[in-house]
């Protein structure tokens, strides 16, 4: 099993000298490339920038079927993607943030539609 500990420097280097006294196995590390330790490579990298992208991109097509809607109707769509189906509730006034909870909630997150089609929902809600 591999486990790393970070803190101070005095707190890990008494640490240090404790699992040496007690013949641990343990490796000092000075500087870590990954500050995220994640060690995720360019395919990972890539494959969540795309998820992100799909995400608000979905947002943004979700949010011009809304406006279409009358005012007060709200309907029920199924949203599935290679990965997984789910079913949101979509009215006149959802937002971004709205439809966005209802997607992570069922494991697909991003931080929000950018770009022109955000700002004009944005402008439409005011």
């Amino acid at each position: 099993m591999r486990i790393m500990i970070t803190g101070e420097k005095s707190i890990m280097d008494e640490l240090g000298a404790a699992l040496d006294r007690d013949k641990a196995l343990g490796e000092p590390v000075e500087k870590l490339e990954d500050r995220t330790e994640l060690r995720l490579g360019l395919l990972e990298a890539a494959a969540i920038i795309a998820i992100v992208a799909n995400v608000a991109k979905l947002i943004e097509y979700l949010i011009v079927i809304a406006r279409h809607l009358k005012e007060g109707e709200k309907k029920r769509l199924e949203v599935k993607t290679a990965a997984a189906a789910t079913l949101i509730e979509i009215g006149n006034k959802s937002t971004p943030e709205d439809l966005e909870k209802q997607l992570s909630a069922h494991g697909a997150t991003s931080a929000g539609p950018s770009g022109p089609a955000a700002s004009d929902a944005e402008k439409k809600q005011d």
